[in-house]
């Protein structure tokens, strides 16, 4: 008997199985497998093996955004002294927690800021709220930059994430190839990131079609 909870629905197509066939689940949208699991083998007497999934709101373990994105682009639509920031409901930050990680793909040698930004919706400009400096040393490859437990970033649920090309720039793919689905607010940075901007309100009243190779890991 197909097994069903709150939490999470069937993605195989069939709702039967027969002995040693595998059914496959998700979790529902905006939730995390905390225990159990989401593929199960149908055993003797058609009872299936594991345990059932359990998902909830708040994730036990740390979650990648982003990743699907790092692979070669050849050639980067960045200019310097611009922010990049990921607009799209599947790029925001998904719960309260930590920065522990940052994934990008390098296109031009230097240092890189990423940055978390916080809309706020009285003003609509957005806050800095931390960022992490990165120098790009290998080009063309994954790259992933571990945060130094001192200089994590809190962030909350909604924010949204990006990059401030100071000195490096990363690949970017341009979304005329992937219409709807990435999209980056961009602006004209006069004056380099530093920890007297953080907490400082800035605009993004353009829109860039150039979405940069980067992700990072949030940890609950």
């Amino acid at each position: 008997m197909e097994p069903k909870g709150p939490t999470y629905t069937r993605t195989s197509k069939s709702n039967s199985v027969t002995t040693g066939d595998v059914m496959e689940f998700a979790c529902n949208s905006g939730m995390y497998l905390i225990s159990g699991n989401l593929k199960r083998a149908c055993g003797y007497g058609g009872k299936f093996l594991g345990k059932e999934p359990v998902c909830s709101n708040t994730p036990t373990e740390p979650v990648r955004l982003g990743i699907g994105r790092l692979f070669d682009h050849g050639s980067s639509g960045m200019k310097r002294n611009e922010i990049l920031l990921l607009d799209g409901k599947e790029n925001r930050i998904p719960f309260n927690g930590v920065v522990t990680q940052w994934h990008f793909l390098g296109a031009v040698k230097g240092e890189v800021k990423f940055v978390i930004y916080r809309l706020n919706s009285k003003s609509g400009k957005y806050k800095l709220v931390g960022y992490n400096s990165v120098y790009i040393k290998t080009l063309n490859e994954r790259w992933t930059s571990q945060v130094d437990v001192k200089h994590r970033i809190q962030v909350q649920e909604g924010d949204l994430f990006g990059i401030f090309a100071y000195g490096g720039i990363v690949s970017c793919i341009s979304c005329y190839f992937e219409p709807g689905v990435l999209k980056a607010l961009s602006t004209k940075h006069s004056k380099p990131i530093n920890k007297n901007t953080i907490g400082k309100e800035q605009s993004f009243n353009d829109r860039s079609c150039y979405v940069p190779a980067i992700g990072l890991t949030v940890q609950p």
